[in-house]
């Protein structure tokens, strides 16, 4: 399975539990970024080959890793094989869910998200050059 059908089909499931996508595609790999609820819910790296040690995405999934596993060291971090879409997935929906839950109800979830949005916007790097993920189209409309 190609990095840019894995990603398809986990924007497919995300969108479909009521997930605001934004996507960075990379330059220079065929790595692709996913943020959730405007960061709120993390983030997910989907690649084919080792990240730069300076970067750190709390979900990862690439046809370089061959189990899942667990990373501790600042926060923790989750790889998965590319075989493993329905997990991180599922993994993903928890962690939300368990984000909203923390904040009381979706209500107050979605105020934090919209603070999350206004507080980045502008700002350098991720956010300044993704799109929000609306369906089957890949708008190139900034998020």
């Amino acid at each position: 399975m190609k990095i840019k059908d894995v990603a398809a089909e986990i924007e497919k499931r995300l969108l479909a539990a009521g997930v605001v996508l934004q996507r960075y595609n990379a330059y220079s790999t065929a790595s692709i970024y996913l943020k959730f609820d405007y960061g709120l819910a993390n983030s997910i790296r989907i690649s084919d080959h080792t990240g730069k040690k300076h970067l750190s995405y709390m979900f990862n999934i690439g046809s370089d890793i061959e189990a899942p596993r667990t990373v501790k060291d600042t926060f923790t971090r989750y790889y998965y094989p590319i075989s493993a879409i329905d997990e991180v997935v599922e993994h993903i929906l928890r962690h939300r869910m368990r984000k909203i839950t923390q904040l009381g109800n979706f209500d107050n979830y979605s105020a934090e998200m919209l603070i999350a949005k206004e507080t980045k916007k502008g700002t350098k790097g991720f956010w300044s050059n993704a799109f929000l993920v609306e369906g089957k189209k890949h708008s190139s409309q900034e998020a």
